[in-house]
């Protein structure tokens, strides 16, 4: 008895297809709606718990949404509609369980940076120049995805995505001081609105600091004391 037949014998035996072997063709309605392969193994008895888990990522993520959008310099429809639009698409046309659609820190500020300089305190251009940012990023991920160019991410360093992130954060947590101590911040990048927030100071609103600091306070314990409680942190 040769190789192949061994293998072949213990294949039948297990029941399970060689790994060499191309996977089964999908049918076409799979691949371009994979949601319609699950609908007819879903079943009611999973239903409570799915709309309790919509309910609970929905009361995070509306707020969450709603804040990204002014760190972008838009408006907060804006950040729902870039939430809620996406999560109906991907729930048709997507393929993985497990993917946070919608909007987040480090694009709602690469969006400002971008938008801002160049519509000013024009809030219809801002959306509109961040709607045809949103257009071409989709674009260059379509050429992206039919060319194949997802291995240039394998040469990304960690030193490199750890800078970028850092430095996302700082960017965030910057642009929030004046919304944290109850200031009107006028300024646009990260060093004028550092020095204008020193120049307000004697101006603070201490409820607002109060407010955000319980908030802070939360997200910190929430390990501990409110670890029960659905709380979304990236500490």
């Amino acid at each position: 008895m040769n190789v192949s037949d061994a293998g072949d014998g213990s294949e039948r035996s297990s029941g399970e297809t060689s790994p060499f072997r191309r996977p089964a063709r999908r049918p076409l309605i799979h691949q371009v709606v994979p949601v319609s392969e699950e609908l007819p193994r879903y079943r009611g008895r999973t239903l409570g718990r799915d709309l309790l888990a919509g309910l609970t990522v929905a009361a995070l993520a509306v707020p969450a949404a709603m804040a990204y959008a002014e760190i972008a310099g838009l408006s907060p429809v804006v950040g729902l509609y870039a939430l809620l639009l996406p999560a109906v698409a991907y729930t048709i046309l997507g393929s993985s369980r497990q993917l946070i659609i919608g909007p987040e820190g480090s694009i709602a500020a690469l969006v400002g940076a971008a938008v801002i300089p160049l519509a000013g305190a024009d809030p219809e251009r801002r959306g509109s120049l961040a709607a045809l940012l949103a257009l071409l990023v989709a674009v260059v991920f379509l050429v992206g995805r039919l060319v194949r160019l997802g291995w240039i991410a394998d040469y990304l360093s960690r030193s490199v995505l750890i800078g970028y992130i850092h430095g996302v954060a700082v960017v965030l947590i910057v642009g929030q001081l004046g919304k944290l101590l109850g200031l009107n911040s006028s300024a646009q990048k990260p060093p004028a609105q550092v020095i204008e927030v020193a120049r307000e100071i004697s101006d603070i609103s201490w409820p607002t600091v109060a407010v955000g600091g319980i908030c802070l306070a939360a997200l910190l314990l929430r390990g501990g004391f409110f670890g029960r409680f659905p709380v979304r942190s990236s500490w």
